[in-house]
């Protein structure tokens, strides 16, 4: 994972106004809900302001370059300075508490695991030559061997020691720092975690599948298809006079009055496809790509109903980190 550092200093008169550009960009960022990379700008004594980006695995930058804000940020960057930018890689020597270096850590080892899952299909009778070199010892192997549903059923701090130092070959030290855990914790998380997946090993690969009721089936279909099908109107029929919405990591919203606004946000912005499934065990509705439909879902809802009207409404849209780790199913229809 490479972080680009970008460092400048601007003329003192022009430094507000480089200020506001950036933080258009930001706003833009925010309502276009883009992925792939984080970005982080500090404005330092002296009119300096650092630019730290880095790229998850697999990404790039091209959704925030591309940006109409941020190339107004760019077109008269060099004439607002004083010090020409300056970029450069860096290295993140220690990090707390971990955050969104702990995330990219993370889906960076669950993408290994992936890969190495489709190199085992394709290639079962012979040995990976990656598991060969990153994984030689015991520990390691038995990691390997983990289906990535396995390792979700881990803790997360154990999850993320065992992929850090079995997978990707991290040492206790650089799991302290990435995660912001003590070098004892890590340990600690090392040992329960490597215990556990020795458990879940030997223990049938199939879990029985959850079940609804008919009648919560019937419901969470009804309002799926009337949602995809951008028949708000329908989806507002189905409300209870008090229902509640819970935008997690957002806002509230309380009666059927107010929630009714939550629709016309969804319509304003559509990229979105709802599918039924279950998440935990419980009822959910699942949100992908629309370009992908069937792919991995990106956050989810639940629903609460009462004698037929929905009463309550917990959408993960800005909370989407809610999904990972967590056991997802989706039912075919």
């Amino acid at each position: 994972m490479a972080h680009q550092l970008i460092r400048y200093r601007t003329r003192p008169e022009r430094a507000d106004a480089n200020q506001a550009l950036v933080q258009a960009v930001f706003a833009e960022l925010r309502s276009q809900q883009s992925e792939g990379f984080r970005y982080l700008v500090l404005r330092a004594p002296g009119d300096t302001f650092l630019h730290l980006v880095t790229a998850e695995p697999g990404k790039d930058t091209a959704s925030l370059t591309s940006l109409p804000s941020f190339r107004e940020f760019q077109r008269e960057l060099r004439e607002r300075c004083v010090e020409q930018p300056v970029p450069g890689e860096v290295t993140i020597v220690g990090n707390h508490p971990g955050g969104w270096v702990f995330r990219i850590a993370h889906n960076a080892t669950l993408d290994f695991l992936r890969r190495q899952a489709r190199e085992r299909a394709i290639e079962s009778s012979e040995e990976s030559p990656a598991m060969s070199n990153l994984a030689p010892g015991v520990e390691a192997r038995l990691a390997l061997a983990a289906s990535v549903r396995t390792f979700l059923r881990l803790p997360v701090s154990q999850r993320s020691s065992v992929l850090l130092m079995d997978v990707l070959g991290y040492s206790l030290e650089e799991i302290a720092g990435i995660t912001g855990a003590t070098i004892p914790a890590v340990k600690a998380a090392l040992h329960r975690g490597r215990e556990r997946l020795r458990e879940l090993a030997v223990e049938p690969d199939e879990a029985p599948l959850p079940s609804m009721t008919s009648s919560e089936r019937s419901a969470l279909e009804a309002y799926v298809d009337r949602f995809n099908a951008h028949d708000f109107e329908a989806v507002r029929n189905m409300l209870a006079e008090e229902v509640q919405l819970d935008l997690v990591a957002r806002t509230t919203m309380n009666g059927k009055r107010e929630v009714q606004n939550y629709f016309g946000n969804y319509h304003r912005t559509p990229d979105w496809h709802l599918g039924l499934g279950f998440v935990e065990g419980r009822p959910a509705i699942l949100v992908s790509d629309p370009a992908r439909p069937e792919g991995q879902p990106r956050y989810f809802v639940l629903l609460s109903w009462d004698r037929g009207s929905l009463v309550h409404v917990r959408d993960f849209r800005y909370a989407a980190y809610a999904i990972e780790g967590a056991a997802v199913v989706r039912l075919q229809r």
